[in-house]
């Protein structure tokens, strides 16, 4: 998949495992299972990725990221390895989670198709 850090890209799939609201691509199941066993990373063992949609940067909403031990009565939980909560997943309907690796870094990447404007600063978004 290539992808900016606004999530728009391109995403082949067959490589997404389509779980309610959010499809979930293996690879970034396969990251949060290694960051749950990596016992140099603060990352928690039984640990969460929660994606979150917050007001914030140019365009009006960015994404939160943040490992997540606790899950809340409004949350989902996708491929056992994400977290969202009631609010954010409306602004992530169709959304897809993936990891890339590349020369110069790797990412969770996220391709939203509710997204139709991104900042210059490719961090932020709107969505119409």
């Amino acid at each position: 998949m290539s992808t900016d850090q606004t999530g728009v890209g391109h995403v082949d799939p067959s490589d997404v495992n389509q779980d309610m609201d959010l499809n979930v691509q293996q690879s970034a199941i396969d990251r949060i299972e290694e960051i749950r066993k990596d016992k140099n990373d603060p990352f928690p063992e039984k640990g969460y990725l929660r994606i979150a949609v917050v007001g914030g940067g140019c365009a009006g909403f960015k994404y939160a990221l943040e490992a997540e031990e606790t899950i809340a009565d409004d949350d989902h939980v996708f491929g056992d390895a994400i977290v969202v909560d009631d609010v954010s997943l409306e602004y992530l309907r169709g959304t897809v989670v993936g990891f890339e690796r590349s020369m110069v870094g790797s990412s969770f990447t996220l391709d939203n198709p509710n997204v139709r404007s991104s900042c210059g600063c490719a961090t932020s978004f709107s969505i119409a």
